[in-house]
């Protein structure tokens, strides 16, 4: 018998015969499902990974349309999370029989893992009790380098009425060729809703790396053509701007070097030298010597107070009324007073009294600006 079928009658009946065997009890040696269990549906989910693996995930759901069906499968659920193993077992000797039958039919090696159980009761106002099954199926896909080939494990397998079969694979690959044509394909999965029996070469899923992730400067073409680069125009852009900045650059190299050669033969950069062979040389050449540089006043903010008297003072021709001060100043009278009663007695101004006036000055030989 072939592997494809094989399998498909295991699933159906090893999912059947766990999911409503309590664990100890008989295993029926037919591949006939129980006459008293129908399956409401069976769905299969095959994850294809880069290295040809494939995460199988079978999950049968039975409804329970009563209270005596309800208590039959709370039973299993809990005989499932009490003694997994007895399950497990059971199916993983089946499956294993049909991984060792499609390694002799592919000549490739295979082989099965991680195999689990688990079961539950779900749903609002239709209750399902639902037994699910994960395993890993090794060397499951063929790998041609980075090309992954789905199929050839599972030739003539046939999903019934009930059974649905999903493969999914990650969104680095495209599905270049899909036989037979799904129930409903997507860009990382295709769906056969049985009933459905697949031909010698089927199912047949053959998956290409992109070529690409986006933003590369290159594309491939079709697998007849050859390999197209395609740019944007971008790169030239950026080595036209490149070679405009290096050219300004230069050139400002060479201006600078040539007015500084110019300064240090002698002569101020572009000047030129008039007259005939009796003209003065650049060294003789007079030139006008630096102008000093005039020293502004520091900011009224950062005199002292005798400071700003001072330089009241002096901008008032060495003389002023003492309520001139407070006016200029924006003093109040008794700080301008206190201020100069102290520069009075350091000697740093004098104060006298013309009429109903105070009067202050500066010294003689201190009428110099602040």
């Amino acid at each position: 018998m072939q592997s494809g079928k094989v399998l498909g009658i295991l699933i159906v009946t090893v999912v059947l015969t766990t999911a409503v065997t309590p664990a100890g009890g008989a295993i029926q040696s037919d591949l006939a499902a129980p006459g008293d269990v129908d399956p409401d549906s069976v769905h299969i989910g095959v994850d294809v990974r880069p290295d040809g693996s494939a995460e199988w995930t079978i999950q049968y759901r039975v409804a329970l349309n009563d209270e005596n069906e309800t208590a039959a499968y709370e039973d299993i659920v809990a005989d499932v999370e009490n003694n997994s193993s007895a399950y497990v077992d059971r199916f993983a000797s089946r499956i294993n029989a049909t991984v060792d039958e499609a390694e002799t039919e592919t000549g490739r090696s295979m082989s099965a893992s991680n195999f689990s159980v688990t079961a539950k009761i779900s749903g609002l106002t239709q209750s399902y009790g639902t037994t699910t099954y994960t395993f890993v199926w090794h060397g499951f896909a063929a790998t041609e380098g980075e090309t992954l080939r789905v199929g050839d494990a599972l030739r003539g397998f046939f999903l019934d009425t009930s059974t649905t079969m999903r493969v999914t694979w990650l969104d680095d690959y495209t599905a270049t060729t899909v036989l037979p044509s799904p129930s409903d394909q997507q860009a990382t999965w295709v769906v056969w809703q049985g009933p459905i029996e697949f031909g010698e070469d089927e199912p047949q899923i053959v998956l290409e790396p992109d070529a690409s992730e986006p933003g590369d400067a290159e594309t491939t073409g079709s697998s007849a053509g050859p390999t197209t680069a395609v740019t944007d125009g971008s790169n030239d852009a950026l080595l036209l701007v490149a070679l405009v900045i290096g050219t300004l650059l230069a050139l400002s190299f060479i201006v600078a070097w040539y007015y500084r050669t110019r300064e240090e033969r002698g002569g101020p950069a572009g000047s030129t030298t008039v007259g005939g062979p009796d003209s003065a040389t650049p060294e003789e050449t007079s030139v006008p010597p630096p102008q000093p540089v005039e020293e502004s006043a520091p900011p009224e903010e950062l005199l002292s107070n005798e400071e700003r008297v001072i330089r009241f003072l002096a901008d008032h021709g060495g003389r002023a009324k003492q309520q001139e001060l407070v006016d200029g100043l924006d003093w109040t009278e008794a700080k301008t007073s206190q201020v100069l009663s102290s520069m009075a007695e350091e000697g740093t101004v004098e104060k006298f009294r013309i009429g109903r006036e105070n009067v202050v000055k500066l010294p003689e030989d201190d009428t110099d600006e602040i």
